[in-house]
């Protein structure tokens, strides 16, 4: 009831103002028949139209409350977590480093691209902030912490490695739960991933037995139900591939962007994101410019 309250002072603010401007020119009509200015018989004429409007407005505030509340709510609540001095955000860049720093490109990729096809940026941006939350665990078995010279890792088996990497969307869920993030954000973190596979160990695992399933290493989804989902899924997959080329050119940026959304296209992981074609060229060419100022190379002085 509190998280309301707002939005009621609100609605009666609309009401006093709306019966206050028809008295008013109410009170008008009457005083300028009374001094002849006008035909006395035409006051309840000019009054009806204020009358209906005050009603009409008074109708539309009374149906429309509850949708502006909720409105109101959520976006209150995604402001709180816009905000990079998070206690959880504050933790991820201390242990997490590598992991903070592709979170901070992936948001502005999935901030500018869903502000391209006019999606929510704000939830975009801040989904993008906490999706991968999940790795403060295990910071180090992923490879954006590791130094030159780690070996996290190497000693694992390949379906326990792709385990451990699967489970990281778990484990975020759990995390932005426990720390009361909001239901969407929590959403995006659930399906940044959808049910797509963990190719490298399952093509470790196929070398070794040719009878390894592919649903063993897959994450469990669900597919992105959400334009922001799937900006974020794209975003997510694009700055991991792009940082992990040991040299980057604009020729190498537009190629890898375009690939992944094919391959997002042909696994179906975008069916269900509400996504059209004509919207993923948008995105396609957004990620592409933002790639290119994030990878942008120094002149050499």
């Amino acid at each position: 009831m509190l998280k309301k309250r707002p939005i009621i002072y609100f609605f009666y603010v609309v009401l006093g103002v709306t019966f206050f401007l028809w008295l008013i020119f109410g009170l008008t009509a009457i005083i300028n028949h009374s001094l002849g200015l006008g035909d006395r018989s035409l006051v309840f004429v000019n009054i009806l139209p204020s009358l209906v409007g005050a009603c009409v407005i008074i109708f539309a505030l009374s149906a429309a409350t509850p949708l502006i509340s909720d409105f109101l709510v959520t976006l209150r609540r995604l402001l709180r977590y816009d905000n990079l001095s998070n206690p959880i955000l504050l933790k991820l860049s201390l242990n997490a480093p590598g992991t903070y720093h592709h979170s901070i490109n992936v948001s502005n990729l999935a901030h500018k691209a869903a502000k391209a096809i006019g999606a929510n940026s704000l939830l975009a941006r801040v989904g993008a902030y906490y999706h991968d939350i999940g790795k403060l665990e295990n910071p180090e078995f992923f490879i954006e912490n590791q130094t030159q010279g780690d070996a996290f890792g190497n000693d694992i088996s390949p379906q326990k490695s792709a385990s451990i990497i699967i489970s990281h969307v778990e484990k975020g869920l759990k995390l932005a739960k426990a720390n009361n993030v909001t239901d969407d954000i929590c959403d995006l973190i659930a399906q940044h991933h959808g049910t797509t596979l963990v190719n490298y160990f399952f093509k470790s695992a196929s070398q070794v037995d040719r009878k390894t399933l592919r649903e063993d290493y897959r994450y469990p989804g669900p597919k992105p139900h959400s334009k922001e989902a799937g900006i974020l899924m794209i975003a997510d997959c694009a700055e991991a591939a792009i940082r992990s080329l040991p040299s980057v050119h604009e020729s190498d940026i537009e190629k890898t962007v375009t690939q992944i959304i094919l391959d997002k296209i042909d696994e179906n992981q975008l069916d269900s994101s509400g996504l059209t074609e004509r919207e993923l060229k948008t995105i396609k060419t957004s990620m592409i410019e933002t790639l290119n100022v994030i990878y942008h190379r120094r002149i050499v002085r």
